[in-house]
């Protein structure tokens, strides 16, 4: 039995009903079916006790048919990505609604430990503080757009990560694992902040201007934090440097800051790195 195989075999992961979910269902309604052949109620009920019967019988026939058919798609969509999948060079993984890994590339097994039956959410544990914040994020996203992408700063690192629809409640996730950041190699100085002021991330030109990597955005400005479009005080190795501050991204609590300080920007000079 195959890896998806297995997981449609769990009742969370299908759409067709238990057989004993479905028995006192279909007792109930062959009894009403058959009652009138008793004569033990009165002829005049026959007709109603015969269609609440035959109704019963066909709304868990239909039921079962709709749940057969969902799932046989789901399981041939998640069949289908899963051999794409392999060929893919990142982790990739499809889930359903729910988080549970109908399948896994072989990168996704060895890097985040995705195995089918897992949760998605538990995997990436290790990657992330809260993992179930940004999936929730990016499913509800691509839910409405069909699809999602973020670029998920932890400590130290920058991790793409994406999301689509593959149809019937599967998700087709990407990681992108030890990726440069975006502003990385930008001309001009970024920093990345994330929750209660923590400094995610520094480029190279933030820390050749300041002289040193802050850990968060009190050591930097110690004054006030300024708000986009702001003139502060950063506190550099050489001293305090009037900057102006302006957000270039946003993602939750996580939001890309641009500072240009008074030391290479100036309207005299006519040179200044971002505007």
């Amino acid at each position: 039995m195959s890896d998806i195989a297995e997981i449609f075999s769990e009742p969370t992961s299908r759409k067709t009903p238990a057989f004993s979910r479905l028995v006192p269902l279909v007792v109930l309604g062959a009894l009403l079916s058959l009652t009138p052949v008793t004569d033990v109620l009165p002829t005049a009920w026959n007709t109603g006790l015969v269609v609440a019967g035959v109704s019963l019988l066909s709304a868990g026939l239909l039921v079962v048919f709709r749940g057969f058919t969902a799932d046989r798609t789901t399981r041939s969509s998640a069949e289908v990505m899963a051999v794409f999948t392999e060929q893919d060079l990142c982790p990739t993984v499809i889930a359903n609604a729910n988080g549970d890994i109908l399948s896994a590339n072989t990168r996704a097994r060895a890097q985040i430990s995705a195995f089918p039956g897992a949760r998605l959410q538990h995997c990436l544990k290790s990657r992330f503080a809260n993992p179930a914040a940004i999936l929730l994020r990016l499913q509800s996203n691509a839910e409405i757009h069909e699809r999602a992408r973020e670029d998920v700063v932890t400590v130290g690192s920058t991790i793409p990560i994406s999301v689509f629809s593959v149809g019937q409640d599967v998700f087709c996730w990407r990681f992108l694992l030890d990726e440069d950041g975006q502003w990385d190699d930008a001309p001009f100085p970024v920093l990345t902040e994330g929750r209660n002021g923590a400094i995610l991330r520094v480029n190279g030109m933030a820390e050749a201007i300041l002289g040193h990597r802050p850990d968060v955005m009190g050591n930097l400005f110690p004054r006030d934090i300024p708000q986009p479009g702001e003139i502060s005080l950063a506190e550099t190795l050489d001293g305090q440097v009037p900057v102006t501050v302006s957000e270039l991204s946003r993602s939750g609590t996580v939001r890309d800051l641009a500072f240009v300080a008074d030391e290479i920007c100036s309207p005299i000079r006519g040179r200044c790195p971002i505007r």
